[in-house]
């Protein structure tokens, strides 16, 4: 007997609107304050940025972050666009994670900067203030990923693969790297890659434009 893994996503006709800057951001702002471990403190939306200020700081200790979505305008346009195909925007970015998997079996893991995903990441980090730190929105499951099946947290992931190049290429300098991104069992993961700490957090955030479910089936 052999298994056999399904993501199943189901879109509803409001996705589109997911990638506009005032409902992501507020969305992710939401789910910080609802965050124990990763966003600790109490943050507050910045609404006025005329001079591209900073999306969220922390209350308490003016803290500065700054929401980036990870993916090319050619992808937005398949969300946000009249002529908008969600299938067509998913098959292209979870090419970008099969990318990887190919990369680390054929080359061990050597050509992660000639990738597409960390090109695009590369490039947002690169428009960051030098005293903002990063939230990288993903609005799918950018990897394998549930609360309680967690031996891949002893692998290199893509993002933690990502951050080491960015490291490497002194990309980073003292800025933190955070992701946002849905899990295959109903959570939101917030997930600090500096230090692969990750808090699951049971949210309806996301209810009213995407759900990810993962399913086996036995061949």
């Amino acid at each position: 007997m052999s298994l056999e893994f399904r993501t199943i996503t189901s879109f509803t006709e409001n996705f589109s609107s997911l990638i506009k800057k005032d409902i992501y951001e507020q969305k992710l702002c939401n789910l910080m304050n609802q965050s124990a471990i990763v966003f600790p403190g109490q943050y507050q939306k910045v609404t006025e940025q005329p001079h591209s200020e900073c999306d969220f700081i922390e209350i308490a200790t003016g803290i500065k972050f700054d929401a980036k979505l990870p993916f090319k305008p050619k992808q937005g346009k398949l969300i946000g666009s009249k002529n908008r195909n969600f299938e067509k925007w998913l098959s292209l970015t979870m090419q970008q994670i099969y990318d990887f998997g190919e990369d680390i079996v054929e080359t061990r893991g050597k050509n992660i900067s000639s990738l597409e995903i960390y090109k695009i990441i590369e490039k947002r980090i690169s428009t960051l203030a030098e005293d903002e730190h990063c939230i990288l929105f993903f609005p799918y499951p950018i990897n394998f990923e549930m609360e309680n099946f967690d031996f891949l947290f002893f692998c290199s992931d893509i993002l933690d693969a990502i951050l080491k190049e960015l490291k490497s290429q002194d990309k980073i300098r003292d800025r933190k790297i955070y992701a946002i991104y849905p899990s295959l069992d109903g959570y939101i993961v917030l997930r600090n890659i500096n230090d692969n700490q990750r808090e699951y957090i049971r949210s309806d955030e996301f209810i009213d434009f995407v759900t990810y479910d993962f399913q086996i089936d036995k061949m």
